[in-house]
């Protein structure tokens, strides 16, 4: 019960901190209301679940490379800096069709961000040593802390995307334009630090071939 409260409190500070996902969700429940918001934090969700089973079960050994991690890097930072386009386009377009300005996909694109995520693996071994310290889990420990983290996780989610799309509706569409204006610099922002980081971890491995190459 108590590992179950811990990993509840924890999905819900998790799901709550600002970023791409929350970005992305809260601009597509104002665009196209409540389900559409829900499934980019659902796909979300479901990669970091994966990422869950290879941080807590002591595979992230064989993700650490730098090359694995840059790579994963690149496509989350294409994805967000794609997502920053379709925001751009929505604000100068305020009279474009909802769904696409929104993207289009919401499963599709929530999963991408989970599965794409650099910091998942990290943050998922980071949870189980803190938790379980040097002793090795047992499997019923590990579903528990699982399931109810992503409980309340989504749980968060679900909560952020109804107030969000309760009051889209009252506002109606004036403020569609602003909030996709905000959510482009948001996503840029978030799509060049990717970048970056990415860069990085590939700089050891790609700069040795460039010097070959030139």
């Amino acid at each position: 019960m108590s590992l179950a409260i811990t990993a509840f409190a924890l999905g819900i500070a998790y799901a709550a901190v600002p970023g791409a996902v929350n970005t992305e969700s809260i601009r597509r429940a104002l665009h196209s209301g409540f389900r559409s918001g829900f499934l980019i934090q659902f796909g979300a969700l479901v990669g970091d679940a994966a990422w869950a089973i290879v941080g807590l079960t002591g595979a992230a050994i064989f993700l650490q490379s730098d090359t694995i991690a840059g790579v994963l890097g690149l496509i989350s930072a294409s994805l967000l800096l794609w997502l920053a386009c379709q925001a751009l386009r929505g604000a100068l377009s305020p009279r474009h069709d909802a769904a696409h300005a929104a993207g289009g996909g919401s499963l599709r694109v929530g999963l991408a961000f989970g599965v794409a995520n650099p910091a998942g693996v990290a943050f998922w071994s980071g949870l189980g040593a803190s938790i379980f310290g040097t002793t090795a889990p047992d499997m019923i420990s590990l579903a528990v802390l699982l399931v109810f983290f992503l409980a309340g996780a989504t749980t968060w989610g679900a909560i952020l995307v109804q107030v969000i799309a309760w009051g889209g509706q009252k506002a109606g569409h004036r403020l569609l334009p602003i909030v996709d204006a905000i959510s482009a610099i948001l996503l840029g922002w978030f799509g060049i630090k990717w970048l970056w980081t990415a860069f990085q971890r590939l700089r050891p491995v790609v700069m040795p071939m460039l010097r070959v190459l030139i």
